[in-house]
């Protein structure tokens, strides 16, 4: 018997145990085999992350129409066992829930709602597998894992452990040790009459602040606008349309915190996506150009390390984005195609035809928004930024597993990472929120540019002026495993038996997922998928790649070794 572990089942982990089945029940495998799943949090599909018992303030930044994408489960005959299919996310939320997409304006679920779906499409598969005595989910942490005579022993417990003959890792989000400016603030706020808060996403957050204090939020992005609605519409606020106008207006209840000042290194907020898909076309690529933008990528990828600069994708790029605007706007294919490489790596540089960085930031964020909604045309800094997030898919699927130097893929991962403001941007109706919450003397965004912060016994101060008794930080541990507070990739680590591809990156792996190690019998039997080998895969953090073609890869490859 084929003994199977899968750590850590979010949407990967689910995602590889419908692979593994549907590849097992393909016939081509006789062995019999029982998989064990170790998951801490109460929801497995789900894990913590999309948990269906968090905040209803907690916003996907994904749309309906874009989940579309998310295809369900065909049913699978394994044997004489039936596991039925699951629907997609679409066709299940409007038979659970009647939602279906505006064509007017794109819909975005709350995050518990995704998390629903996750849950029960992993809950139909598992039931039948351990009915069948076939698989078992352990609700806990996987402390340390050894090889051990060709197989992996995983200690889940002191003196307990399991023992595997194949081991998956789709650990998901994991903790990294605390930055100097958060240690700092972590000992200040210790023993005194001050809260610090290092994730916002803690159920205890919003019991534990009141009315009167003074919340200071690290960051300006999308966990800041989940945290602003957590302190305002989960406290009774609501926003209602104001009249004549596409804007809205804050109604506060009385309980509703009354002074949130958010802030970050560069006070930019996230650019809101399109508003519904006939205005997102204007931004989609030809067919023509984008099979010009990947075969001038796949040329370059040829060359593997010999590829020496990032100068290929900024061409091909700066080709595709005069294809697409050249003809839009009163600029020459010469300065368009040099503003569209210089953007990419100065994505704040000064010029007419981008977005002014010094305006206000409440009518910075208005032109967002409506050069979204399609009121204002759009400034060249959007259009690139919307571009992009058309091309992502097809950088995924090119630059995972290539074989660049790991510098310059670094470097490649650095340019995608440049662009999130626009590429992973929140609907619409999020910015309208952050507007009217400003108008209404909330939000006061006085010191949201990189201020000065000094640590008093009141809290922290701002620029020698408005203190906050209570901070959250809102910005999310990166997958920088070198900085990693995980034990079980720490020992790892430690013993040299993980390969990271850069200090700044995660794990080093194969297409099939295996782990690079100095143990060579570690690496056949040890896999890895996820944002924790970011380096080696490229969009890590996208819900619709954890149902994406490196799963299937993973899972053939799994078999082939069989």
């Amino acid at each position: 018997m084929i003994k199977i572990g899968i750590v850590g089942c979010g949407p990967r982990g689910l995602a590889s145990l419908e692979a593994l089945i549907s590849k097992l029940s393909s016939g081509q495998i006789s062995q019999e085999f029982f998989i064990t799943i170790f998951e801490p949090a109460p929801f497995p599909g789900a894990g913590k992350v999309w948990s269906p018992e968090q905040s209803t303030a907690n916003w996907a930044n994904i749309s309906l129409r874009s989940l579309s994408q998310l295809p369900g489960r065909e049913p699978l005959k394994l044997n004489d066992l039936t596991i039925p299919g699951f629907p997609k996310f679409t066709q299940w939320v409007f038979q659970k829930h009647g939602i279906v997409n505006n064509s007017k304006q794109d819909l975005f679920v709350k995050r518990s709602m995704i998390g629903e779906y996750l849950n029960e499409r992993f809950k139909s598969i598992f039931k039948v597998l351990k009915k069948e005595g076939l698989a078992c989910w352990k609700r806990c942490k996987v402390e340390e894992l050894k090889e051990e005579k060709g197989k992996i022993a995983l200690q889940i417990k002191k003196g307990k452990s399991v023992t595997v003959d194949e081991c998956l890792l789709t650990l998901g989000h994991l903790k990294t040790k605390p930055d100097k400016q958060i240690s700092t603030w972590m000992k200040h706020a210790d023993n005194k009459q001050i809260q610090l808060f290092t994730s916002p996403y803690l159920k205890k957050l919003a019991k534990k602040i009141k009315r009167k204090d003074i919340v200071g939020i690290r960051g300006f992005g999308l966990g800041t606008i989940d945290v602003v609605r957590l302190l305002t519409v989960e406290k009774g606020s609501k926003f209602k349309k104001r009249k004549d106008s596409f804007f809205l207006e804050y109604v506060p209840s009385s309980k509703s915190i009354e002074t949130i000042v958010p802030f970050s290194l560069d006070g930019l907020p996230p650019s809101p996506k399109p508003l519904n898909e006939l205005l997102d076309l204007q931004y989609e690529p030809s067919e023509l150009s984008l099979i010009a933008f990947q075969s001038k990528v796949k040329e370059n990828l040829d060359k593997g390390p010999e590829a020496k600069s990032t100068f290929f994708l900024k061409e091909a790029f700066a080709n595709i984005a005069v294809d697409t605007f050249a003809s839009k706007y009163d600029i020459s294919t010469r300065e368009l195609k040099k503003l569209a490489k210089q953007w990419l790596v100065e994505p704040t540089l000064s010029h007419e035809l981008i977005l002014d960085h010094e305006l206000d930031t409440v009518e910075y964020m208005k032109s967002l928004v409506l050069m979204a909604s399609g009121e204002k045309k759009a400034t060249l800094d959007y259009c690139f930024g919307q571009l992009w997030r058309h091309l992502q898919p097809d950088m995924y699927r090119l630059f995972s597993h290539c074989s660049l130097d790991d510098k310059l893929m670094t470097e490649i991962i650095e340019l995608d990472e440049a662009t999130k403001r626009y590429s992973f941007g929140p609907p619409v109706e999020s910015i309208l929120q952050l507007i009217a919450l400003a108008e209404a003397k909330v939000l006061n965004l006085e010191y949201v540019n990189n201020p000065t912060i000094d640590t008093q016994d009141k809290g922290w101060q701002f620029n020698n002026a408005m203190t906050c008794s209570v901070m959250i930080d809102s910005v999310l541990s990166p997958p920088k495993l070198a900085e990693t507070d995980s034990k079980l990739i720490k020992k790892l680590m430690d013993n040299d038996e993980l390969k990271l591809v850069t200090s700044d990156l995660g794990i080093s792996t194969s297409s099939d997922g295996r782990v690079e190690s100095s143990n060579e019998k570690l690496s056949q039997h040890l896999t890895m998928l996820g944002r924790n080998c970011k380096g080696s895969v490229m969009g890590v953090d996208a819900i619709l790649e954890c149902f994406g073609p490196r799963i299937d890869d993973w899972a053939i490859g799994f078999c082939d070794r069989l």
